[in-house]
């Protein structure tokens, strides 16, 4: 009986933790392609002005990479992710859909209306 090879784990010199506030991209031939991003709320114009402003915030969003995935790799990801789901839901409750049709929402559309609960 042959013996399995030893495996050897590192991070990567650039390794860090990535906050995502969205992804996009699809299916190309062969692969997906994918943008990670994420988005960061910049308050001091609002908070500057004598009545809070929040018309005034500013959303920063970063392209923080691109993950190339291959097609067997990105089923693989389909049922982890729902376990996933399913556990974070066991103990936390339901998670809230973002938009009806479960495909997400144009995260660029403000809202004003939901938005009036903080002035």
């Amino acid at each position: 009986m042959s013996e399995l090879p030893k495996i050897e784990v590192e991070y990567h010199p650039q390794y860090r933790k990535i906050n995502v506030n969205g992804i996009y991209g699809g299916a190309r031939s062969g692969y997906f392609e994918f943008d990670i991003v994420s988005e960061q709320s910049d308050f001091k114009q609002a908070l500057g002005s004598p009545v809070l402003a929040f018309d005034k915030t500013i959303i920063r969003r970063t392209i923080e990479c691109k993950l190339v995935v291959d097609p067997v790799q990105a089923k693989s990801w389909i049922p982890f992710l729902q376990n996933q789901v399913q556990q974070y839901e066991k103990i936390f409750g339901p998670i809230m859909s973002i938009a009806p049709d479960n495909k997400g929402i144009d995260t660029g559309r403000v809202d004003n209306k939901s938005s009036d609960q903080y002035r």
